[in-house]
């Protein structure tokens, strides 16, 4: 993927997490916070709430299989060339890989499913942050 694609992805999740961002996180410097395990509360809680407005997460706070699908399909179509293997398959192992992260704490449970995440997509396009 080229940067101008990559460009287009981190558009779209910039636009995504805005409501998110507050005076301590912001969405430039929430690359840092990726793999970091001494992340900071707001930090985590700053994925919660943008994995909700991706649609990977519902309001409450759970893991959406439909809603990974829909932002898969939504990735696919701001670039046809983002997903490198089928769209379906994409989401099914994003599911199968992402799914489950069993942490009780809803802001702990979206910092691990990010770092799930953005695993996937550098192991398929390279990183994006």
């Amino acid at each position: 993927m080229t940067e101008i694609d990559k460009g287009k992805v981190k558009e779209f999740m910039i636009e995504k997490a805005k409501e998110c961002q507050t005076a301590k996180v912001t969405f430039d410097n929430l690359a840092p916070l990726i793999g970091n395990s001494s992340a900071s509360d707001e930090g985590k809680c700053f994925f919660a709430c943008t994995l909700k407005k991706l649609g990977v997460f519902t309001e409450k706070g759970e893991f959406s299989e439909k809603g990974t699908n829909e932002l898969t399909e939504i990735l696919g179509k701001i670039n046809p060339d983002h997903i490198k293997i089928e769209t379906t398959d994409f989401a099914e192992i994003v599911i199968l890989g992402c799914g489950d992260i069993e942490e009780k704490a809803e802001c702990d449970r979206a910092f691990k499913t990010m770092e799930c995440l953005t695993d996937f997509y550098g192991i398929i396009h390279g990183k994006l942050f």
